[in-house]
């Protein structure tokens, strides 16, 4: 294996945390690259600005397909990480995701690992005391829970794995022949930031379910808790304070626990390019509706020919 530590994630509309990702995953990474899946916020142009500024290290796509299409995305791009780039790993993340740990520990500790390792998730929930005039997530939430029930984690892909592992949904496990377990290193976590603010949960639970619905048919327990808020939400729900706090601190885990304060290690420096507001979510609503009708037309060519 090489040396170089890799990272790649799948972006959608993640205008608000999208540069305070790159920023700090780039002090523990040697190269990040990001695909645009269909954005209709400022998540584009910001990579644009980011990629500029790291130049080098910071690459970025973008993909249009739309249906929730991540997983095919990763495993599409996977074999293009050839065997000469030196990849000790492959480290897939979601925007909302934030590697946590001394930068020189990781960085020794998955050089030395040649097995997937499991990076376990730690949830940081908004509250109260949050100050909201800070536009930095990472910097404004600083409460987490104690415990992850049950614990989620995302898996690293060995770069001898890279052509023969696939990732299943969600980055947690690898699926192929004679795959080997992966491990747990002491001191290494995944801070997660799924909820941030009402706009940015609305937008992400309505556009995330209509995505995975429109792709086809459900398969089991997929993307449920977006679709039971989809429902809440279609049925004139808009969200109260005290409700974004408590869909925060359940997401993903069966058993409600209490909260600590452990604000995340700054590496991002300030934001540059952030520019979020409540008009993104009527703009990104309106924008994915576009893009169905565009795919519908585009699917029915000598029917709309016909009606003109």
């Amino acid at each position: 294996m090489g040396d170089l530590i890799a990272g790649l994630c799948i972006a959608k509309n993640e205008a608000d945390i999208i540069e305070a990702m790159v920023r700090h995953n780039l002090a523990f990474l040697d190269r990040l690259h990001v695909v645009d899946n269909d954005s209709t916020d400022g998540t584009l142009a910001i990579l644009k600005l980011l990629g500029l500024e790291f130049f080098g290290r910071l690459t970025w796509s973008t993909d249009e397909r739309t249906g929730h299409m991540q997983k095919d995305i990763i495993n599409e791009l996977l074999p293009t990480l050839h065997p000469d780039m030196g990849i000790s790993h492959v480290v897939v993340l979601d925007a909302d995701e934030f590697i946590s740990a001394e930068p020189q520990d990781f960085r020794t500790q998955l050089l030395a690992s040649d097995a997937p390792v499991q990076l376990p998730w730690v949830t940081y929930v908004p509250t109260a005391h949050d100050d909201m005039s800070e536009p930095n997530p990472i910097v404004r939430i600083n409460r987490r829970r104690r415990r992850e029930r049950p614990q989620h984690y995302k898996v690293t892909i060995p770069g001898r794995l890279i052509g023969k592992a696939l990732v299943r949904a969600g980055g947690r496990l690898l699926k192929g022949r004679n795959m080997p377990a992966p491990v747990s290193l002491p001191g290494i976590t995944l801070a997660h930031f799924p909820v941030r603010s009402r706009e940015q949960l609305i937008s992400k639970v309505l556009i995330g379910s209509w995505s995975v619905r429109f792709r086809g048919p459900l398969k089991g327990k997929e993307a449920y808790h977006w679709h039971a808020l989809a429902a809440r939400i279609l049925a004139g729900d808009m969200l109260s304070d005290s409700d974004i706090h408590s869909i925060a601190l359940n997401y993903a885990a069966d058993k409600e626990v209490a909260l600590m304060r452990d604000p995340l290690p700054e590496h991002c420096g300030p934001l540059r390019y952030t520019d979020d507001g409540p008009h993104l979510l009527l703009r990104n609503l309106i924008a994915f509706a576009e893009s169905c009708v565009i795919w519908r037309e585009a699917q029915q060519p000598e029917s709309r020919a016909a009606g003109n």
